[in-house]
């Protein structure tokens, strides 16, 4: 990608930018996984113009979940949003009182069910224990193939930065 904006130093991938951009939809390797988890952590120095989302299922530039903090009217929410090939929609939102500066982590995690799956993300700030509920979740009654995971972002001018990504299969049997 981008050296400006993709890197690796010290063993650790990067996404970092500024200024007015487009939104950059990236993935980590070629694996897929129906059920997966991802985390990264994620700093904005403007929640209330940025967006910062981990994607799952993502096998092209419009087919995917993402989910985690975006800019919704000028105010930070967490939102889970699908592409299923005709256009992204948010699926779910709510509030989230991010302050702009301080780093959060995001983790997103996409199970089948049956015929549905479930996305479910929460976010956390850094420094302090991860949760043991998620902020949001959605069902989806048409879900998804199996894809990669890998962030959506994108920033209003002031800059971001995402690092500590991971991603893992939920279960041996998911890679393909």
């Amino acid at each position: 990608g981008d050296p400006a904006v993709l890197s690796v130093s010290d063993g650790e991938g990067r996404v970092a930018g500024s200024s007015t951009m487009q939104r950059l939809d990236t993935t980590l390797g070629s694996q897929t996984a129906v059920n997966s988890d991802v985390v990264a952590r994620y700093t904005s120095k403007d929640y209330g113009n940025d967006t910062g989302r981990l994607m799952v299922r993502f096998s092209g530039k419009s087919t995917y979940y993402a989910a985690g903090l975006d800019s919704a009217q000028g105010s930070p929410v967490i939102d889970i949003v699908r592409d299923g090939g005709i256009g992204e929609s948010e699926v779910a939102s709510v509030a989230y009182d991010a302050t702009s500066a301080t780093s959060y982590w995001e983790r997103v995690q996409v199970q089948n069910s049956g015929n549905s799956s479930t996305i479910a993300v929460r976010v956390w700030p850094d420094g302090t224990p991860e949760p043991a509920t998620w902020n949001l979740t959605y069902v989806d009654a048409s879900p998804l193939a199996a894809g990669s995971a890998g962030v959506q972002v994108r920033d209003g001018g002031e800059g971001w930065a995402m690092d500590n990504f991971s991603a893992a299969s939920l279960s041996a049997q998911d890679k393909s």
